[in-house]
């Protein structure tokens, strides 16, 4: 068996949880003759392994690039998830560290402690971690104990393919008596927590709910933080009791350090469950540990639980555990923990999935049928919600046999969707009834069914069935809202979006169905006044702000308009989506038909003695180029200016020049750069655009691969090369180039026309897809891209997801002459598939 391990590139040199969870594993998995190589750079090629294993969801980009690559190579891989529950605790944590930054600078101020604590139940939730397309193509889901798998289950569904393992450790009992640690630090009988000094580990509140007692407590900090200015409030916080803050522990002092303590103290935020505080349990010390993370299902009853955002809760636990009568029971528990024990579990998933993944290769080359990356993400969306109904048994409550035969047949079910055998899946979803007649999951895979196989009627009916159960689950509220838009029902699919995103406010693509439903109708101000109440209850949600900026844009109005984008600004910066915003203004502009008050949008001015760029950037994104080069040009008049500001400041205006179609002008800025300079890469990019331009291909090649040198991952130098390929009649070049500038950034629409083209010549229409589908997750509603991937599915003679992304296409855009036609066509299309099948 041979292991490809993936893992973020810093994991050995700033290590962490996952670090050595990793590595521990590795290690024992090695003992027992599995070959597994180490590839955090992601420079391997994943075809020359059995299986891939990913590690950590708390890293999705990272994730999911390494889940794409396995994916397109037919290699399995499975997934540490590590998956904690942001929206629990992560602007809690942060919102509490200010508090108690705020704590020790003023001295210890009660009032504003007890104000700030009040509080503290106000703040919104954070956003979960993104990680769907890793968790729905993984062959299996890893994870730590039954929390990290409920909220796996509640943001993706994944419950079929979810495995638990337990986390081990490596320290047992000696003996010593931690007398090593108390003669060199002169303390004993203390609490102690093991972790470097940062928000996370909450040591700040750990002092200050035992900022009155005369326990001792020692962090032993590990000589390293993130976080200095948490370290040194660490320091300066002012405590009764004795507070020791050590450097770095070498193993043996570390040792010492866990069996000298009476308590391990670890008030975390979040912990998987913690493997300092299971080291800690078998060296004899009692556990006080946060109820954020998989604790309970390592500690059960023998550890004290606190909540980390409650400086009472931790005293009581703390002193709880610190007086209590010493038990052997929770070392005893948690002996069976080891890495070695940890390695076999991880071993039994490996073989499943590869005598599975061996099976599954097996039986699709017998047969015909559509393999799992032609479904269109639209429907791989559909069956992902398959597995969002609630049920029994899910929460450790027993199930009975029928129902147990239900689920069971479900599982069966979303396989065989996912492997595009619709008519079985569907039979296995009736037969799940027939067990169980009040089954929410099998009815929900009936309703998905037809809506892939455009029965939207029936879908309908399944949706609305589903909504009797419960009307206010938000995805049967959705599902049914998508199959009334396609059955052109605008009307009642807007009423039903509405609830579904009161219930739901944070799924994007509920918020932009509704957003284009509400345009579709025309109700301009009633979206406005919605989509206002849900801001007022979900206060830090960007996607709510950009659909509001969207409606005042269609609606004229510029102060809301300017107000939704400078609250989006707040949130997010300057990102790609405030910038086609500021955009698509401007072109309302030069119409002449923005602003009830005002004819034109505020950009930010330039100070009398600051910085242009930002100024010249707005210009930029706003299409006014030609004043743009002109403030560029008149700043690079200054003698003042910084060289590093000056070679920003003659990118700008080459690129804007370019943009006019003053070339020889464009050349002379971006030769005036310094090759070797912060911006030598872009200048050298630029000046290969310009000759690529004026069709000198050699002169721009030669820029390109210069730019290339200088940074290996600009995709524009990638897409340029490969311009020049294809002017050079080396088409075969040209889409490595792209497609190599597309992995860097999706959304280089340089690189996706490339592609198009040359994907519709080669007749490689999977990469296409693949391509465009990448560029829609950024941008959802762009409707030349949706037409292309409409096309392109067309041209695979996948009738029915084509339909499904022209039918998205008309309804953003309904005037679209060319769409209305490639509807009709694939209609056309179906209609005949339809009488064959018949006949």
């Amino acid at each position: 068996m041979k292991i490809l391990v993936i893992n973020r590139p810093n994991a050995f040199s700033q290590r962490g949880g996952d670090s050595e969870l990793m590595e521990k594993i590795t290690q024992s998995l090695v003992c027992r003759g599995v070959v597994v190589d180490f590839d955090l750079e992601q420079s391997k090629d994943p075809a020359a392994y059995d299986l891939c294993h990913i590690y950590n969801f708390a890293t999705p980009e990272i994730s999911e690039r390494a889940a794409r690559r396995c994916h397109e190579r037919g290699v399995p891989y499975v997934v540490t998830t590590l998956y904690e529950d942001r929206p629990v605790f992560f602007n809690q944590m942060h919102y509490c560290s200010e508090a108690l930054f705020s704590w020790v600078e003023s001295g210890g101020d009660i009032e504003a402690w007890n104000d700030n604590m009040e509080s503290l139940a106000a703040v919104s939730p954070a956003p979960r971690w993104e990680n769907s397309w890793t968790a729905h193509y993984a062959a299996a889901l890893l994870v730590t104990g039954d929390q990290e798998k409920r909220a796996l289950v509640n943001d993706y569904g994944q419950t079929g393919k979810i495995h638990s393992f337990h986390m081990g450790s490596s320290y047992t009992r000696t003996g010593e008596g931690g007398r090593l640690f108390s003669d060199k630090f002169g303390v004993e009988n203390y609490v102690l927590l093991v972790g470097r000094l940062e928000t996370r580990k909450n040591q700040l509140m750990l002092l200050k709910a035992l900022e009155d007692s005369e326990l001792p407590v020692v962090l032993a900090a590990g000589g390293f933080t993130y976080q200095p200015e948490y370290e040194n409030m660490c320091r300066r916080f002012p405590r009764r009791g004795q507070t020791i803050i050590t450097g770095r522990l070498d193993e043996a002092m570390l040792h010492s350090a866990y069996e000298g303590a009476t308590v391990h103290a670890l008030p975390s935020w979040y912990e998987l469950p913690g493997i300092v505080s299971l080291e800690a349990a078998r060296c004899g010390a009692a556990v006080v540990v946060s109820d954020h993370g998989t604790a309970r299902d390592y500690f059960g009853a023998d550890a004290w639980y606190c909540q980390p955002g409650n400086a009472d809760s931790i005293r009581s636990a703390v002193y709880a555990a610190y007086y209590s009568p010493r038990s052997e029971s929770l070392a005893a528990r948690v002996s069976s923990y080891t890495w070695e024990s940890a390695a076999e579990e991880t071993l039994a998933i490996y073989q499943m999935v590869i005598t599975d993944s061996r099976k599954s290769a097996s039986s699709k080359s017998t047969r015909p049928g559509h393999d799992i990356t032609s479904i269109s993400q639209e429907s791989a969306r559909a069956l992902e919600a398959v597995a969002r109904i609630s049920l029994a048994g899910e929460n450790g409550e027993s199930v009975g046999r029928n129902e147990a035969k239900a689920l069971s047949l479900c599982d069966a079910g979303d396989e065989l969707a996912r492997d595009g055998q619709y008519i079985e899946a569907e039979r296995a979803y009736r037969e799940a009834q027939t067990y169980d007649s009040r089954c929410h999951r099998a009815v929900r895979g009936r309703a998905v069914v037809c809506m892939l196989t455009s029965r939207n009627e029936e879908a309908e009916q399944l949706f609305r069935l589903l909504l009797e159960f419960d009307a206010t689950d938000a995805k049967s509220l959705a599902g049914l809202a998508t199959t009334l838009l396609y059955l052109d029902k605008t009307e009642e699919a807007y009423y039903f979006l509405t609830r579904a995103a009161n219930v739901e406010k944070r799924d994007p693509s509920v918020l932009l169905h509704l957003t284009n439903a509400a345009y579709a109708l025309g109700r301009y101000e009633e979206l406005a006044d919605f989509l206002g109440n849900l801001i007022s209850a979900d206060p830090l949600n960007g996607n709510l702000f950009y659909s509001l900026a969207g409606c005042h844009l269609q609606m004229g109005e510029l102060s809301g308009f300017q107000e939704s984008i400078n609250q989006l600004v707040l949130l997010e910066g300057n990102t790609v989506r405030v910038q086609e915003l500021k955009s698509a203004w401007a072109k309302r502009e030069e119409k002449g038909t923005a602003g009830r008050t005002k004819d034109h949008l505020d950009l930010p001015q330039q100070a009398a003695t600051g910085n242009p760029i930002s100024t010249i950037e707005s210009l930029k994104m706003s299409g006014d180029f030609e004043k743009a080069a002109k403030l560029a040009t008149d700043s690079l008049s200054e003698s003042s200016i910084a060289s590093g500001l000056r070679d920003n400041l003659h990118c700008l205006a080459g690129e804007s020049l370019g943009r006019l179609g003053l070339l020889a002008e464009a050349l002379e800025h971006f030769r005036a750069v310094s090759p070797q300079g912060e911006f030598g890469a872009r200048a050298l990019t630029g000046a290969g655009a310009v000759e690529s331009a004026a069709s000198n291909w050699p002169s721009a090649n030669a820029y390109f691969q210069e730019a290339l040198q200088l940074n290996g991952n600009s995709d524009n130098a990638l897409a340029g090369l490969g311009m020049c390929s294809a002017a050079a009649g080396n088409p075969e070049a040209a889409w490595d180039y792209y497609l190599k500038s597309l992995e860097i950034n999706p959304e280089n629409l340089r690189a996706l026309y490339g592609v198009i083209e040359l994907g519709y010549r080669f007749q490689r229409f999977e990469d296409v897809e693949k391509t465009l589908r990448n560029y829609l997750s950024c941008h959802p509603a762009d409707v030349s891209i949706l037409y292309s991937l409409a096309g392109c599915l067309y041209a695979q003679e996948e009738y029915h997801d084509a339909l499904q992304e022209i039918r998205k296409v008309i309804l953003l855009k309904p005037d679209y002459e060319i769409a209305v036609e490639l509807k009709g066509k694939i209609e056309q299309k179906i209609a005949v598939c339809v009488t064959k099948s018949c006949g």
